[in-house]
């Protein structure tokens, strides 16, 4: 009996240990799901003003950030094109409707991503349940609570 007992303290002390890894892993996964949903509402944001742009006219007058708070007024001398960086520094110019096509794809990416950063939290914490359950199984005075 008492060689029982020790395998089963063995067996609650990995089960233990896995669930606080599992948790951890959740809270990670919660976290990057957390700044995909900002990146995708700045997105958003983004595909707004270059739709708001396609109704601003020439010569238009608008305030142009150059740090966060700090505006600086500039007049839209073309309604068409933006310049877009696509990376190592790159700036190329773009038209507003590919632009916006950039932006529109870039959030479908995102999306496709949390998905699978949700499916995965999903069976972490399926996981979890099932460990939980072998858990009540070899200490049975956890279940008196429910």
């Amino acid at each position: 009996m008492e060689k029982n007992k020790t395998t089963n303290q063995g067996d609650l002390r990995d089960y233990y240990a896995e669930l606080q890894i599992i948790d951890k892993h959740i809270q990670e996964l919660q976290k990057q799901i957390q700044v995909l949903d900002e990146q995708t509402m700045e997105l958003a944001y983004v595909h707004q003003c270059i739709d708001d742009m396609k109704n601003m006219k020439k010569d238009n007058k608008t305030l142009v950030p150059l740090s966060n708070g700090i505006f600086m007024e500039a007049e839209i001398k073309d309604t068409k094109s933006l310049f877009v960086n696509v990376g190592a520094n790159v700036v190329l110019k773009k038209s507003v409707d590919d632009a916006a096509g950039m932006i529109a794809d870039q959030s479908v990416d995102l999306t496709k991503f949390r998905d699978n950063l949700d499916s995965a939290m999903k069976n972490l914490v399926n996981k979890a349940m099932e460990i939980e359950s072998k858990i009540k199984k070899l200490r049975p005075d956890l279940n008196r609570g429910e």
